[in-house]
């Protein structure tokens, strides 16, 4: 696993398709870092940025629902736990006569959310490689049908971007017992649950959230806004379905 040489990582969470690492807080990198932007001072939850490895699954399930797929313009696969920040990722492929063109899309987009969202304080791009699992076998492909793979991930400070709501749980790290109040409350169809196909995990809720959800108020729109922007700035440019992934505090799930 080539992309974990370059970090320090302090434990390792695995479940379901994919996995995160949490990094040292003060030296996330074993090589020159730059220091994050507009950090809080909340030295009660690490400021942990998790690495995506196995993110070819990252928004499979065994009941994925293909119809909802279809119908959507692209979902944004959210994890609710005990993250102090957002953690979000974006997997896609460039097309090799796009690439040129696909990156300066990309370079683009990442101006726009360090001049747009005042929370971010963190991006790498990544250009992803094949993983083997244990048998030799690639669990995961660093090339698909028409170009490369790669892995944009962003760190962001919600509360610099859209405070939790008055009704709010308080986030402790570790403390998963959340997870079956919020489940309920998607059994439910409560109006304030946004998204779809819940799923219980071993760090947390797991919701599947199409554009249309995102739009669906003020509030998730601006915390959804991330993909939405990217979705718009690498149209045309990427043909195949493009993965998004976050890792959200607890504390701004329904209640």
């Amino acid at each position: 696993m080539l992309s974990l040489m370059s970090v320090n990582a302090i434990k390792v969470y695995a479940g379901g398709f994919h996995s995160w690492v949490l990094l040292d807080e003060t030296m996330p990198k074993r090589d020159e870092f730059q220091g994050l932007k507009g950090q809080s001072n909340d030295s009660a939850s690490p400021r942990d940025i998790g690495s995506v490895m196995n993110n070819s699954q990252m928004d499979m399930g065994s009941n994925w629902n293909y119809q909802v797929a279809k119908q959507a313009k692209f979902l944004l696969q959210v994890n609710y736990t005990d993250t102090a920040m957002s953690h979000r990722f974006v997997r896609f492929e460039l097309p090799d006569r796009h690439l040129e063109q696909g990156k300066a899309k990309i370079e683009e987009y990442i101006r726009s959310i360090y001049l747009e969202e005042p929370g971010t304080v963190y991006h790498k791009l990544q250009e992803d490689e094949d993983l083997t699992g244990e048998g030799g076998q690639i669990a995961s492909a660093g090339r698909g049908k028409t170009g490369k793979f790669f892995t944009l991930q962003v760190v962001s400070d919600l509360k610099r971007l859209e405070e939790p709501p008055a009704e709010r749980r308080d986030l402790v790290k570790g403390d998963y017992t959340f997870i079956d109040e919020v489940f309920d409350l998607y059994l439910r169809h409560d109006v304030s649950a946004v998204g779809i196909q819940p799923q219980k995990t071993s760090i947390g809720l797991q919701v599947l959230m199409r554009d249309s959800d995102i739009q669906a108020s003020d509030y998730e729109a601006k915390l959804g806004s991330w993909a939405n922007k990217f979705h718009r700035h690498l149209n045309g440019v990427v043909k195949s379905r493009i993965k998004y992934f976050e890792l959200r505090p607890y504390n701004y799930a329904p209640v």
